[in-house]
């Protein structure tokens, strides 16, 4: 569409062809999630079952070439739908659920709306659907949903994280504050044992990193480091 072609053409204008080609080069040799001990690290979302099938076609969490890329940006190929869903997260269709479009914060239309799949409790609209504040798509709180176990009610499969080892992921931007108290549940993620790490440095923000140590259970505040731009 009109929004991704003028992001490409940035790309295309911005770099050189041997850049063009050092800059796929490097992102070939970066894992598309990483199993560390004690630790899962995703870009978007952590679906194992996505995973698996990755892994059974591409050998591993590697793309292997230009191939690998070409496949993964079709849309109807099934290694399309996995990298998707890894590293932008699932999306659900908002018709299915009777919710009107929204306008993102590019006015750009979007009749999908990401989906919390790192929440355990997943019985609202609000507890599901990931929607700026802000728009005109209100969200009820007690507006139940149906049960998730049941895929085929809904646009995408939306994939729920079960396992014991803490999951770090990014995408999902929030706003940081130095102001903030950072309490116990104010501000850790969004659920114990889920982190997301990606805070405004886009957006004039500072960088967000998080310090693990190796045998961490739950996520602390303390262990983030946030580095602010130099003004």
């Amino acid at each position: 569409n009109e929004k991704n072609r003028e992001q490409h053409e940035a790309f295309l204008n911005f770099l050189t062809d041997e850049q063009r080609r050092e800059a796929l080069e490097w992102f070939l040799s970066i894992p598309l999630w990483l199993e560390l001990p004690g630790l899962n690290v995703v870009h978007a979302c952590w679906d194992q079952e996505a995973m698996d099938r990755i892994r059974a076609t591409l050998g591993g969490p590697y793309l292997r070439g230009d191939h690998d890329i070409q496949e993964a940006s079709l849309e109807g190929n099934a290694l399309y739908e996995d990298i998707e869903t890894i590293l932008k997260g699932p999306e659900i269709l908002l018709d299915d659920l009777g919710l009107p479009p929204y306008f993102d914060k590019g006015d750009h239309v979007r009749h999908k709306a990401r989906a919390n799949w790192w929440h355990r409790e997943r019985n609202t609209q609000r507890q599901l659907i990931n929607i700026p504040a802000g728009t005109m798509t209100a969200l009820d709180p007690s507006t139940p949903f149906p049960d998730l176990d049941d895929t085929r009610e809904f646009s995408l499969h939306v994939p729920n994280y079960r396992g014991d080892v803490p999951v770090i992921f990014g995408h999902y931007w929030r706003q940081w504050s130095d102001e903030d108290d950072w309490q116990e549940g104010a501000h850790i993620g969004w659920e114990r044992g889920r982190l997301c790490v990606d805070f405004s440095a886009g957006k004039e923000g500072p960088l967000v990193a998080y310090r693990f140590s190796e045998g961490e259970t739950e996520f602390h505040p303390r262990n983030f480091v946030a580095i602010h731009q130099e003004s």
